[in-house]
């Protein structure tokens, strides 16, 4: 009896069953691939990102300083604009005005 089912296991064809099996372990490593570079993608971004809170307190500060430059930039030309009846030889005044203002 063993015998017999020795030669019918020698006779079955398992093409089928490993082309397909084949096929279902190339998509698990190409999902576990996928998964694996968004993970490192994923620890490379957190190491570059530590601690975030200070740089972004830092941008911050830069950002109200240059708006208060911009504030006192568009001050000083509503100034100048406000003042320009004067005549051409007060001009220089003027600006030495507008500058120590800002």
């Amino acid at each position: 009896m063993v015998k017999k089912q020795v030669t019918d296991v020698a006779k079955c064809k398992f093409k089928t069953e490993a082309v397909e099996l084949k096929k279902e372990q190339n998509k698990c490593i190409t999902a576990f691939m996928k998964c694996k570079s968004a993970q490192d993608n994923s620890v490379f971004i957190m190491t570059k990102c530590r601690d975030p809170l200070p740089m972004l307190r830092n941008k911050l500060v830069l950002l109200y300083k240059a708006f208060d430059g911009a504030q006192k930039g568009r001050t000083a030309l509503n100034l100048f604009n406000s003042r320009g009846r004067d005549t051409r030889e007060n001009k220089p005044t003027v600006v030495l005005q507008i500058m120590k203002t800002v």
